[in-house]
């Protein structure tokens, strides 16, 4: 490179950069100033999501107590669908006389209490049919196992509401692909 060039390249790196006369930025014992990472240093923030599988096989127990009792067994209905997290996921348990457990939103990791973004909903066919839906906080699911295609939690219950009834309830789910 001849002299002529060098000039013009810094002379063009200081046009682009800026030239100010502030001071440059020393090390000393009060110093905070730390250099930028290099491409290398900078770790993702963030994983690939998994491709969202969908279920074929799974069972749900539910336990409900309060003004109405009752114990179901149910198996996984159609068209569940599961991401782990932090994907989502949409499963149904439904049993043959229209009981029901169904949820959905984000997939949680460990422990989450329903929102509007994480929902369960029961539904139980007693002298009519009830659907009792929790997206307040009503219930926490708790995450028991979760691989690229199994999803298993328990979650509880309390004061769920429907038609001027109220229900507790606990119970399990497993679902696979």
């Amino acid at each position: 490179m001849t002299r002529m060039a060098g000039i013009a390249v810094v002379g063009a790196a200081l046009a682009l950069g800026g030239c100010t006369s502030a001071p440059e930025p020393t090390a000393s014992p009060s110093s905070t100033f730390t250099s930028a990472p290099t491409p290398s240093q900078i770790a993702t923030t963030s994983a690939p999501l998994a491709p969202a599988v969908t279920i074929a096989h799974g069972t749900a127990t539910v336990l409900i107590s309060g003004q109405l009792k009752s114990k179901l067994t149910l198996p996984i209905g159609p068209n569940g669908v599961y991401q782990p997290a932090p994907g989502t996921f949409r499963l149904s348990f439904l049993g043959r006389d229209g009981n029901a457990l169904i949820l959905g939103g984000d997939t949680p990791s460990a422990t989450a209490r329903t929102s509007p973004d994480l929902t369960l909903s029961i539904v139980i066919q007693a002298d009519q049919a009830r659907a009792f839906s929790s997206a307040r906080g009503e219930c926490t699911i708790t995450v028991t196992g979760s691989t690229t295609s199994r999803f298993e939690a328990k979650f509880a219950c309390a004061g769920l509401t429907s038609q001027g009834k109220t229900i507790h309830a606990t119970g399990s789910f497993v679902a696979s692909a």
